[in-house]
């Protein structure tokens, strides 16, 4: 009843409704189109979403973050209408649609052309493929925080991207990811969370963290192949580390 009443406040810049399943779409899409300036909108986990909504989102014309994470009715076909548009291309800085698992390689073509977006989260994506996330990578080189948790990622399929502005990422749950190759220009890095890469052997830690040296959050817990020798390495190149998970580390004595 409350979604009644917003009509009221036109002015209204930030909406947020997590996790509320009660919530009927058409209510969603009545606010909408009384608030057109809302900047921030974060529908996350709730399951009346769909494409419908997403696609009218698309109409905003000071939009900056979107959050439909844990939406399972949003499709490859709600995204593509989404960003159809030219003016998300220009504000739009801030996507999660992590969890939404209908999405598929592609759904991820569009967001190449968000020319401003800084956070991308994927999570738990495992319909996309490493040459659709390659070729989202090459297109989105100012990208400053990048989530991947829990997605089918080698790093053998993904080109050393210049992803010279990332400064976040997380990569954790990607059990199949052995190369690191594709972060090397990375320079930028401060945080970083590759929890459970247990394929990932000491030859890659070494020419990814080369040119890292602005660590301040490390979490490498469960990376079976690291040895002292390359842990120490790491350390000594970073002495802005205050956070370092290395749980699980079976080589390290």
């Amino acid at each position: 009843e409350f979604l009644e009443q917003i009509g009221i406040c036109p002015s209204l810049s930030v909406f947020i409704v997590r996790d509320c399943n009660l919530l009927r779409e058409y209510r969603l899409l009545e606010t909408i189109s009384v608030c057109e300036r809302l900047e921030i909108v974060v529908v996350k986990s709730c399951t009346e979403v769909s494409d419908t909504f997403l696609a009218k989102l698309g109409s905003l014309r000071y939009l900056k973050k979107v959050d439909v994470s844990c939406c399972e009715k949003i499709t490859n076909n709600g995204l593509k209408e989404f960003l159809s548009g030219n003016t998300l291309r220009l504000t739009l800085e801030d996507l999660n649609v992590s969890c939404c698992l209908n999405l598929s390689d592609e759904g991820l073509q569009d967001i190449a052309k968000l020319e401003k977006l800084s956070s991308l989260y994927l999570n738990g994506l495992e319909k996309c493929s490493e040459c659709s996330i390659d070729k989202l990578l090459k297109n989105n080189s100012n990208l400053e925080r990048l989530q991947m948790e829990r997605i089918h990622l080698t790093g053998n399929y993904i080109s050393a991207s210049s992803l010279k502005e990332l400064k976040d990422t997380n990569i954790s749950g990607c059990v199949e990811l052995s190369n690191l190759w594709w972060l090397v220009e990375a320079r930028s890095l401060q945080v970083i969370n590759m929890s459970g890469a247990c394929l990932v052997e000491d030859h890659s830690f070494t020419c990814f963290f080369r040119n890292i040296k602005s660590l301040t959050y490390l979490n490498i817990s469960c990376c079976q192949l690291l040895t002292n020798e390359h842990l120490c390495k790491i350390l000594e190149q970073n002495h802005s580390l205050s956070f370092i998970d290395i749980s699980g580390c079976l080589q390290l004595s």
